[in-house]
């Protein structure tokens, strides 16, 4: 009897460390995944979150890079570029965002940067967009993203528990 109980007991563990790998911590890492994906993107480029970096040339959004566990550097100046007047279209094309997001683990900081010296700047003097679709507009790109950070993981959390149908769901 002793024996079939400890058997019952091993199988329970086996089954229960199964449901934590393979739905609490693979939902988790989905989420930071798709959460962290979704802000990088609001700041850079825009999207439902946030506006995304102001663009003259392209440089600034261009700057962007992901790091896992430390901030990765990217350039910090422009090359130098003559003839270009304002409202020309974008020179730089936004980095590419996402590969290195996927690589983060549960416990690890993923951190968007840039060394574009006016970034900071454009964020906290409040300055204005000078040329293009938003002249007049605010440059602030960054803080309405912090803002939306609870939803931006709420709605990331909603599509992985959905997409999940074995996901535990709580009252609504």
């Amino acid at each position: 009897m002793a024996r079939n109980q400890d058997a019952l007991l091993r199988e329970f563990a086996a089954d229960l460390e199964a449901f934590f790998v393979e739905d609490v911590e693979a939902n988790a890492t989905a989420a930071l995944h798709e959460a962290a994906q979704l802000a990088a993107e609001a700041i850079v480029v825009g999207n439902q979150y946030g506006p995304g970096a102001p663009v003259d040339t392209g440089f600034l959004r261009a700057s962007f890079r992901i790091g896992i566990g430390a901030p990765a550097r990217g350039p910090s100046a422009p090359p130098k570029s003559t003839g270009r007047r304002p409202g020309d279209a974008p020179q730089f094309a936004a980095a590419p965002i996402g590969p290195e997001v996927l690589q983060a683990q549960l416990g690890q900081t993923i951190f968007i940067t840039t060394n574009a010296a006016y970034a900071e700047f454009v964020e906290f003097l409040e300055q204005r967009r000078r040329y293009g679709r938003f002249a007049g507009a605010s440059t602030t790109f960054i803080r309405p993203v912090e803002l939306r950070w609870p939803r931006i993981v709420e709605d990331v959390v909603a599509r992985v528990a959905q997409s999940n149908p074995r996901s535990v769901r709580g009252p609504r």
